[in-house]
């Protein structure tokens, strides 16, 4: 059973925040994922291809309309 701050418990959570905003009808974009935090999802199967991912704060701000000078 995995403790309170394993990974898995809080892409699981991640995960049904998500899910939830998408019922509220609100669209989800995460930025700035580790490579070991997505490899964890990965291999836990939590699928986040429902979700944009961006490289980073700025091109995740861009992609809805904001220009950061």
């Amino acid at each position: 059973m995995p403790t309170t701050d394993s990974p898995s418990k809080k892409l699981r959570f991640l995960k049904w925040s998500i899910n939830s905003l998408k019922l509220l009808g609100v669209s989800t974009i995460l930025s700035g994922i580790k490579l070991d935090v997505a490899q964890t999802a990965v291999q836990l199967g939590i699928g986040l291809s429902s979700v944009k991912i961006m490289n980073n704060l700025r091109e995740g701000l861009y992609s809805i309309g904001f220009r950061i000078q």
